[in-house]
């Protein structure tokens, strides 16, 4: 069944497919540091649980620090500086307008592009 929008809708069907994807994210990160945990573990010789901190998987002269930097550290590092800088210019290039100004009603692209 299709389903009809009309254009003060649109822009909300437009946000759903960013907040499926964003929810995903949500869902598969700390999946993901998990996998990389018990998988670089797995290919550390010796490695304990109680003894070693994750960190030492990715440590200099690990024999598990490329696996650990190409399939964790970048991807990682990558989404967090990629969430900084969306989180600066949503701040700064669309300031969201109050609660009174919206519940007037007012609502402006402006604030949508901000939520």
């Amino acid at each position: 069944m299709a389903m009809i929008t009309t254009p003060k809708m649109a822009p909300r069907a437009g946000r759903r497919w960013w907040r499926r994807v964003l929810l995903g994210c949500g869902m598969v990160a700390p999946a993901w540091w998990g996998a990389m945990d018990v998988v670089g573990s797995l290919r550390y010789p010796g490695y304990s649980y109680i003894d070693q901190t994750i960190s030492e998987l990715g440590a200099e002269g690990a024999p598990t620090r490329i696996f650990m930097t190409v399939l964790s550290g970048i991807p990682y590092a990558v989404l967090m500086i990629g969430e900084v800088v969306w989180g600066f210019v949503g701040g700064l290039a669309f300031p969201m307008a109050t609660r009174e100004i919206i519940a007037a009603g007012q609502e402006t692209l402006r604030n949508q592009m901000h939520a």
